[in-house]
């Protein structure tokens, strides 16, 4: 029978520096699903340091206006492929998010932080319901004899619960949440089980 690392009194090598000791001296130990991870004292708090300044410094400026860009263009696939295919493909608003959440991200210059999973979170609802302004704009286009121009977000406002309730809305707000998650989870800061 093959001993296992949390055994208490086994000698265990860091993955990191390849010091040896045992772990109750204060070793990190989680096991995998390919490996074994164990850090000893001086490497988890090197790393523990490392987790912390990921959410220092942020430049937020440069993450709502990267995330803005994700937003911008993920409205625009999303409006594209709904005239293209005439069907709103749940997999594209998860999608949206996704990418929004990295634009996020790497505006940070690879940080992560609750308030950049905030801004990822609103700029994912946001490119949604731009998509979805554009869709609408669309749809009274194609069957609203002569008109040419633009709805106001009041109208907007008043035709889009009636063009919801005439789809599978339900469904329409799952994948929302969805990409709601998906944006705010890809800020979401890394830590140490």
């Amino acid at each position: 029978m093959e001993e296992t690392p949390a055994a208490a009194s086994e000698q265990l090598s860091c993955s990191n520096c390849g010091a040896t000791g045992r772990q109750e001296e204060g070793w990190w130990i989680r096991p995998d699903k390919d490996q074994t991870v164990v850090l000893c004292p001086n490497c988890k708090m090197q790393v523990d340091q490392e987790l912390a300044q990921q959410s220092q410094d942020v430049n937020m400026g440069r993450a709502a206006v990267f995330g803005a860009l994700a937003a911008a263009i993920g409205a625009g696939v999303w409006y594209g492929l709904v005239v293209l295919t005439d069907y709103k493909l749940g997999i594209v608003a998860i999608g949206v998010g996704w990418l929004v959440g990295k634009g996020v991200v790497v505006g940070a210059g690879n940080k992560r932080s609750v308030s950049l999973m905030v801004v990822g979170g609103v700029l994912s609802v946001l490119a949604l319901v731009a998509g979805e302004y554009f869709i609408v704009n669309h749809m009274v286009r194609q069957y609203v004899e002569g008109f040419t121009g633009w709805l106001s977000l009041e109208e907007f406002l008043n035709i889009y619960p009636e063009v919801l309730a005439e789809g599978n809305w339900l469904l329409d707000v799952v994948f929302y949440l969805i990409a709601l998650y998906e944006g705010v989870i890809q800020a979401k800061p890394v830590k140490l089980d």
